[in-house]
């Protein structure tokens, strides 16, 4: 006997298509070799090749279950559904490759991972350390992937590009407008550009207006990070920002994370000063730079302002219990 795979229907082993569903019968190696009768007339005569074998009269079909609707009575199919849970009661089963990336749902559908029996989906059992676990409000299951380095690096060159480098222009005009050194400088730059006459440019600028130029970008990282865990960069790159929780960060959160990356600015700040304010501008400096750089060798691509605030940054799309898992 055959058992398809379709539908479950049991069929005689000389059969080549199920009698129910009419779906090709896949047979085993051992099962050809029970019945070297049958496979020999199978091939040898072609009209048993009929998916309900009516070209058999030696063997007819068996007659339909009870159970059976003809396909011409049966109603319209009703989308599929899924509630969760394992894939299969088979402890061993393993989908085939790539599992942990399904394919793209089709109408009405969800997109779904396949899991194992124990509940959990195959690619958080194989990369544990790729995804930070939580419960979300209604009390499911999260697993949430962590955002890589590369999307967070462009989020932040995204960020620079619309805000830090319009205000640093901005800045630059006004002190060019005001001061005549800087017009000097300007003018000899036209007839004769230089690199050096640039960086003179550079250090002309107030300690204040560097300041406000970082303090304006602060402001907006933090009121983006507390009310919707991203900003601009953050939502084109679809990463965010969660607490332990998995919810957005508070403001105290928000306010800490960013003040990390602020002592930058304060850094530059300093290093207008003489002295001891150039080394307080460059330990400054070198901090950030270190914590920042700690999330290449940190399991979660946590930086030294992500322990500071608690926070995480992972990826928009999330795998939560019943849904898409």
């Amino acid at each position: 006997m055959v058992y398809c795979i379709n539908c479950g229907k049991q069929n005689k082993s000389d059969f080549e298509f199920c009698y129910n569903c009419g779906a090709k019968l896949v047979k085993s190696a051992a099962t050809e070799a029970s019945d070297p009768v049958a496979a020999a007339e199978q091939t040898s005569d072609p009209a048993k090749t009929s998916p309900f074998g009516t070209n058999n009269p030696a063997q007819p079909p068996p007659p339909p279950p009870e159970s059976y609707i003809p396909p011409a009575q049966r109603g319209p199919t009703p989308p599929p559904t899924y509630t969760g849970g394992p894939a299969t009661s088979r402890p061993d089963f393993r989908p085939p490759y790539p599992y942990g990336y399904p394919s793209v749902p089709r109408r009405n559908e969800t997109q779904r991972f396949p899991v194992a029996a124990n509940g959990k989906p195959f690619v958080v059992i194989d990369h544990p350390e790729a995804f930070y676990a939580y419960k979300n409000a209604d009390g499911k299951q999260v697993y949430a992937a962590f955002a890589t380095i590369q999307a967070r690096i462009m989020a932040a060159l995204f960020d620079t590009c619309i805000l830090f480098l319009p205000l640093q222009t901005i800045a630059t005009f006004i002190l060019i407008s005001f001061n005549r050194e800087a017009q000097r400088v300007l003018e000899t730059m036209t007839t004769s550009p230089d690199q050096a006459q640039l960086e003179e440019i550079n250090a002309m600028m107030p300690g204040w207006a560097i300041l406000a130029v970082y303090t304006l970008t602060l402001i907006y990282s933090v009121l983006l990070t507390w009310r919707w865990g991203q900003t601009l960069g953050k939502r084109v790159l679809r990463i965010k920002i969660i607490g332990k929780d998995g919810k957005r960060p508070s403001f105290q959160a928000a306010l800490t994370r960013n003040l990390f990356g602020y002592a930058y600015g304060l850094g530059s700040v300093a290093f207008g000063l003489d002295g001891f304010g150039t080394l307080i501008g460059f330990c400054l400096q070198f901090m950030v730079f270190a914590g920042f750089s700690a999330a290449l060798f940190n399991r979660e691509r946590r930086g030294w302002h992500d322990r500071l605030a608690e926070t995480y940054v992972v990826g928009k799309t999330e795998l939560v219990q019943g849904e898409n898992y």
